[in-house]
């Protein structure tokens, strides 16, 4: 097994400019061996109060988890001699709709408009754009689809396989899920779909841990913190009937984020860092909860990021993605 340094890369002609495709079968610049992310959510977190833009809660400014590895790429820190941010991909409906291929997260007027540019370094070089100009918004219509299954099933296979195309297209090594609310590979041939490619690659930031005694998994975990400190009890979805009923559980003051490699299961990978540090106040809502959690949110996916990558078996991860990559290249007719 080899090291991040071992991801030797053919030599550019030029920097590339993130959000861009890359003019060459390079990352970035032939000298730099950065893992390159991709942060995939919905249009929902990026525009409204959560999400790649500022926040704010009680008056004071928080920042979501996009914008915070972009403020963390700014300085010289592990991060940044290991990371670039290229792509933030968007999954909504709504503007593939309105035929709009991008949909700009930083709209005048909003909190974080003062701040949107925003300096990341590349290869060794401070670059100047907006957050939103990575932004690449890829419809998941496969959600629309409520009648016909099978038809259902296929638009969800042809959506992943998009996915990873676009991925490709711009030289992504690593995959952030957040609030995406899409179960990868769900009912897809292991030969088809994301994991086809992505397997060890995919990650997930989910706000409570998923590990132990005071896991909080699926689509409701702020709410469950809530209800678990107050009433003794959280929402536990069914697996056969899909029916929620209310599960009795020991009361906890905390809740807090988990970084966790994506597997065909709901919250189930394996876990590269979770932190329970985030305390619950009598007077919390849904809202306060889930904002104030931010703070142990971003650190989790931070800090998570640099121990993946040290990580032998996700190196040899990053590296067979590469190698796949530049081969496809150079397959007949493409």
């Amino acid at each position: 097994m080899g090291t991040i340094e071992d991801l030797t890369l053919p030599e550019s002609e030029g920097l590339w400019i993130p959000g861009q495709v890359s003019p060459g079968p390079h990352f970035s610049n032939g000298a730099d061996r950065r893992i390159n992310v991709a942060y995939i959510t919905t249009m929902r977190e990026l525009m409204n109060d959560e999400g790649v833009g500022q926040t704010r809660y009680a008056g004071k400014r928080l920042v979501g988890t996009a914008e915070h590895m972009a403020n963390e790429l700014q300085q010289e820190s592990d991060f940044e001699r290991l990371y670039n941010l290229v792509l933030i991909v968007a999954e909504d409906v709504e503007g593939y709709r309105n035929g709009e291929d991008y949909l700009p997260p930083f709209p005048a007027g909003r909190p974080w408009d003062e701040d949107a540019y925003t300096v990341i370094r590349n290869g060794g070089t401070a670059l100047n754009y907006t957050l939103d100009s990575l932004v690449h918004n890829h419809a998941s219509m496969w959600k629309a689809e409520r009648k016909a299954v099978e038809k259902r099933r296929e638009m969800k296979i042809e959506w992943e396989e998009g996915l990873s195309r676009l991925l490709d297209k711009h030289n992504v090594d690593v995959l952030l899920s957040d609030s995406l609310m899409t179960i990868f590979g769900l009912d897809i041939p292991e030969d088809r779909g994301m994991f086809n490619r992505w397997t060890d690659r995919m990650l997930n930031v989910h706000p409570a841990i998923t590990e132990g005694k005071y896991a909080l998994l699926g689509d409701t975990p702020t709410v469950d913190a809530l209800t678990r400190v107050h009433h003794g009890y959280v929402d536990v979805r069914d697996e056969v009937t899909g029916k929620r009923y209310r599960k009795s559980v020991e009361p906890r003051d905390r809740t807090g984020a988990s970084l966790f490699v994506i597997d065909r299961g709901i919250d189930t990978g394996k876990v590269i860092m979770d932190l329970e540090a985030t305390m619950i106040f009598r007077e919390d809502t849904p809202d306060s909860l889930r904002l104030r959690n931010y703070l142990t949110k971003n650190l989790v996916v931070v800090q998570g990021l640099i121990k993946y990558a040290s990580m032998p078996e996700y190196q040899d991860s990053i590296r067979l993605g590469r190698e796949q990559r530049q081969t496809d290249l150079y397959l007949p007719g493409d």
